[in-house]
């Protein structure tokens, strides 16, 4: 599978922050023509701080269209950017790392954060954008029974047991495959 331009998710989920990162920056290194839009939610914003990432996801999403960083903080509640899923713009949507509380709210169908909304646009949308969603639950980010994946019915279904997470290894797989 072929990925052009990409939608990231983050929480505050401050384990494996810097590895999801550092993830995403050998993504774009290893193909330039990729594009991610970032969106960070609030609890992302002080998190991203605290490590100090803040500035350096410029270096992810540089600013151009379907590059921008998205702050819950300057998207206000209804998260007009996330409309975006609707549109069809996102080869795929990743949230990582993710909180309990982000995974927890996007089982039950709560959309009250950017990233859960975001999540609840790509379902809802049913667009053939979103190939596959993988949520990572920081504390088992190598192997997750509460990864997440969409499918074309519009569900969000816990995947497989024993399937395992996204991985840098996995995301550098993707990589090669997109040049």
């Amino acid at each position: 599978m072929s990925f052009q331009i990409i939608a990231w998710g983050i929480t505050g989920a401050g384990h494996f922050l810097n590895r999801s990162y550092q993830v995403f920056k050998e993504l774009k290194r290893r193909n330039p023509e990729l594009s991610v839009n970032t969106y960070i939610s609030r609890a992302a914003e002080e998190v991203l701080r605290m490590y100090g990432l803040e500035q350096k996801l410029v270096k992810i999403s540089g600013g151009d269209y379907l590059e921008e960083i998205f702050r819950e903080t300057e998207q206000g509640s209804s998260s007009p950017k996330v409309g975006r899923f609707l549109l069809d713009r996102y080869d795929a949507l990743f949230v990582t790392p993710a909180t309990s509380n982000t995974v927890s709210k996007i089982a039950y169908g709560i959309a009250d954060s950017l990233v859960t909304n975001a999540v609840a646009q790509a379902v809802k949308g049913r667009s053939r954008s979103i190939s596959f969603l993988w949520i990572l639950k920081a504390r088992s980010y190598l192997k997750c029974p509460t990864i997440l994946t969409g499918n074309n019915a519009g569900t969000v279904k816990p995947a497989p047991r024993g399937k395992t997470a996204l991985t840098a290894q996995s995301l550098k797989k993707t990589a090669s495959q997109t040049r």
